[in-house]
């Protein structure tokens, strides 16, 4: 049996890029780091890139901004609240709590580069 097109698999394809071009250089190496979820990760860019769907490799969950940064929340209070349980058995000094307000504020303006894009 056929495809629409006449071949014989239409969900095989062969592709050759043309590695002088700086751009197709570029896709081939990300294309190559990719592994075994090539065709998840081409599915995802040409439904993105043609339909403006955003999807997540199979078997992952979408999650949108406010939800990455609840998330975030979530597990910046439960690290902190073991941060506090280890400094009631232990003598934590003030730069170790700096520690972790500077990592969470990190990821904070991590997040909003990200949302500003």
């Amino acid at each position: 049996m056929t495809g629409m097109d006449g071949k014989k698999d239409p969900g095989k394809f062969t592709v050759r890029f043309n590695l002088c071009d700086p751009q197709q250089r570029q896709a081939a190496e990300l294309l190559n780091r990719q592994g075994r979820s090539k065709a998840q990760f081409i599915t995802n860019a040409m439904l993105h890139y043609a339909g403006g769907q955003t999807l997540a490799p199979q078997g992952a969950t979408v999650m949108d901004n406010k939800q990455l940064r609840h998330f975030i929340e979530d597990i910046l209070a439960q690290r902190e609240a073991q941060s506090e349980d280890a400094d009631m058995t232990s003598n934590a000094d003030a730069n170790d709590q700096a520690l972790h307000v500077t990592d969470r504020d990190a990821i904070f303006r991590t997040l909003d580069a990200f949302q500003q894009q």
